[in-house]
């Protein structure tokens, strides 16, 4: 069967545990908590590994648990951060990563991508269509308790995932963790950012994503065909014009050739 998706994908993750259920038994995944974790970090922490292991059906036995301070030594496994934004240390130093930033005054959105990498940027049917609306749920709860989920690429690794999953309070970040089971907030759950407050949460997309996973060869080939359609027609057209061109100088060069064979001849 052909596994084959792009990331970061919260949908994936919200769903199913993936790709971090790639291996039922977890192991190639370390959740990072903090150095001294309170009882409701601790309970996220079990609400998750219980959501996790309902999707594999079978208890996680070989991941792993660590402190920020020794993250490097689980460099080569998929990460998922868990804490409070005042304990856990990972999610400040890593919040440049998150296609939104939130800080006590304020909301931002990382750059996004710009024309030409619009263009290039493989396209997938199963992303949402349109960014989502997390930036203005943040800006309407600044001074609210919330929580939040953020997936990219691990600094560590450049080939392994992160998901991090903060709070501004404790009983915000465990009400996440239990509304995960609920069906129809785990359908908002998408892109690379999620926002939570107040019982409502909304996702935010950043558009930028990069395929993992092997496909046959025609399927690929199809893959290629519809996620490059913007580009394709472009270079269609730009073959087309070096075409014309090519054959309107040939032309050209071959009737002077029959103009001026005549008077060799004589």
């Amino acid at each position: 069967m052909a596994h084959f998706a792009a990331f970061p994908n919260l949908a994936l993750f919200a769903n199913s545990g993936f790709p971090f259920t790639r291996l039922a038994d977890l192991s190639d995944t370390a959740f990072v908590l903090a150095e001294a974790p309170s009882a409701d970090e601790v309970q996220a922490f079990l609400n998750l590994l219980g959501k996790i292991a309902d999707a594999t059906g079978l208890p996680a036995t070989r991941y792993v648990v660590v402190s920020a301070e020794h993250v490097d030594t689980v460099a080569d496994r998929n990460l998922i951060v868990l804490g409070l934004d005042s304990s856990q240390p990972l999610l400040r130093q890593w919040e440049n990563y998150n296609s939104i930033r939130i800080t006590s005054t304020g909301v931002a959105t990382a750059p996004g991508l710009n024309f030409l990498q619009r263009l290039i940027q493989p396209f997938d049917p199963r992303a949402p269509s349109y960014s989502g609306a997390a930036v203005e749920l943040a800006k309407a709860s600044i001074g609210k308790p919330y929580a939040y989920m953020s997936s990219f690429w691990s600094p560590l690794d450049a080939n392994r995932i992160v998901v991090a999953i903060g709070s501004n309070q404790e009983a915000a970040l465990v009400e996440l963790s239990k509304q995960m089971e609920d069906p129809d907030l785990a359908a908002k759950i998408q892109g690379d950012f999620f926002f939570f407050s107040d019982g409502k949460g909304e996702f935010y997309t950043s558009g930028r994503r990069k395929f993992v996973g092997e496909l046959p060869l025609w399927w690929k080939v199809q893959w290629l065909a519809g996620s490059f359609g913007l580009a394709v027609f472009a270079c269609v057209i730009f073959a087309m014009v070096i075409l014309a061109v090519t054959v309107q100088r040939f032309g050209a060069h071959w009737a002077r050739r029959r103009l001026v064979m005549p008077n060799r001849v004589a």
